[in-house]
């Protein structure tokens, strides 16, 4: 039997909530005032997949992804987020991209074995 969550457990996790909702708000904000590096978006989508929000987390790493494409941190993070969203082949591809730009890129190469089927 599972225990109940105490009190303080319940108000950390609305405090948290709280924070990732000024986050993702603060964020959105910084990406339309100058349009936004790379950088800004990649932290968006961060704040949004923490939240939950994976469709809108993959569009704000698509953004980050066509602004630095030399970046595989990029290439990786919309790929984990395809891959959340059940897009498979496309997530594959990504983690695949990211590999090319980094051959000793740990986590896509253990994301791509797991939707190959090695891991």
């Amino acid at each position: 039997m599972a225990s109940r969550p105490t009190k303080s457990t319940v108000a950390r996790g609305h405090e948290l909530g709280h924070l990732l909702n000024d986050a993702v708000r603060l964020l959105r904000e910084a990406v339309s005032l100058d349009a936004g590096p790379a950088s800004y978006w990649n932290s968006l989508g961060m704040a949004l997949g923490a939240g939950g929000q994976m469709a809108e987390a993959e569009k704000a790493f698509r953004q980050a992804w066509q602004r630095d494409g030399k970046n595989p941190e990029y290439a990786y993070n919309l790929g984990l987020a395809l891959m959340r969203l059940g897009r498979a082949s496309e997530a594959a591809g990504l983690f695949r991209q990211a590999l090319a730009l980094d051959r000793r890129f740990g986590a896509a190469k253990l994301r791509l074995a797991e939707l190959e089927g090695r891991s």
